[in-house]
């Protein structure tokens, strides 16, 4: 009796053993995506902050040298964050008036959630639960803190694509605006 329960166990063991590492294959593939898709969707967000920047210098400074002055001292720093620059960009927007932006009159709302979504994966927290592991083929899931408590933010990989499509849209967009401003001088 005493082999059989030794090769029970040592059978429960490789079983166990087995799971942990299917597993930690999930685990893996789950850190695997999102390390990608966070790259993408900061590395775009990045490109659309630069676009902003460019916008509000040529619409407020439009002066070459005072632009590149205001950038240095100002935009490429961490005194003002991706948020404020929208809010600025928006009252601009407003002002000019601009075509192109009364031909999308949901790019702001577009922008404002791009600058959601970038912060949920700049900021938020992997979900690395049980749950979580098990659901990484189709969906990533962030957990971030909102008025005191835990708040799962879900994004199913399949709206991904969608997601970069639209914020390529914003991009191009924000390029053609900046076209309609006269350049600095």
């Amino acid at each position: 009796m005493g082999l059989w329960v030794f090769f029970k166990l040592k059978t429960m063991d490789d079983i166990e053993i087995q799971e942990i590492k299917k597993r930690g294959h999930a685990f893996d593939s789950m850190l695997e995506n999102s390390l990608h898709f966070r790259a993408m969707i900061i590395d775009l967000s990045i490109d659309i902050e630069r676009l902003l920047d460019e916008y509000i210098c040529r619409y407020y400074i439009k002066s070459l040298q005072k632009a590149i002055e205001f950038k240095e001292v100002l935009l490429y720093t961490d005194r003002i964050g991706l948020s404020l620059k929208c809010q600025i960009f928006e009252k601009g927007l407003k002002e000019s008036k601009s075509k192109l932006a009364n031909g999308y009159p949901e790019f702001i709302d577009d922008l404002n959630e791009m600058i959601r979504i970038r912060n949920v994966f700049a900021h938020g927290e992997l979900d690395m639960s049980e749950d979580a592991i098990n659901k990484q083929e189709v969906q990533l899931t962030f957990i971030r803190y909102r008025k005191g408590k835990l708040d799962p933010e879900i994004y199913p990989l399949d709206k991904f694509k969608q997601m970069l499509v639209a914020k390529n849209h914003i991009k191009r967009t924000l390029n053609a605006l900046i076209i309609e401003l006269p350049p600095l001088s």
